[in-house]
């Protein structure tokens, strides 16, 4: 809700869930900035990064390509391997016949 935003309510959430969970990586996708189609979206994507970046986060060595989209892994208390997300999505996806991971 636009009313809700820059309150700082995102990185409250963040920062709680890290206290609770401190060995535990957390791991965001984000749409690729250089994929924004105007300047508008293009705003909304690097805000986005720039938030999850000030709260920690570190882009992943690898993008991927979901459903026709471009996203850029970002994680925090650690880095995520290509074969770590591959392996993910295989055991969420394992049991719908046909499904495809990124």
């Amino acid at each position: 809700m636009p009313e809700l935003r820059s309150r700082g309510y995102g990185s409250q959430i963040l920062h709680t869930i890290r206290e609770k969970h401190p060995d535990s990586r957390i791991v965001v996708d984000i749409e690729v900035e250089e994929d924004s189609k105007d300047a508008e979206e293009l705003e909304r994507r690097n805000r986005r990064r720039d938030f999850y970046q000030r709260n920690g986060f570190d882009s992943s060595p690898f993008d991927y390509v979901w459903q026709g989209e471009h996203y850029r892994l970002l994680s925090a208390g650690g880095t995520v391997t290509e074969k770590e997300f591959r392996d993910f999505w295989k055991e969420i996806l394992k049991d719908i016949p046909g499904a495809k991971y990124p």
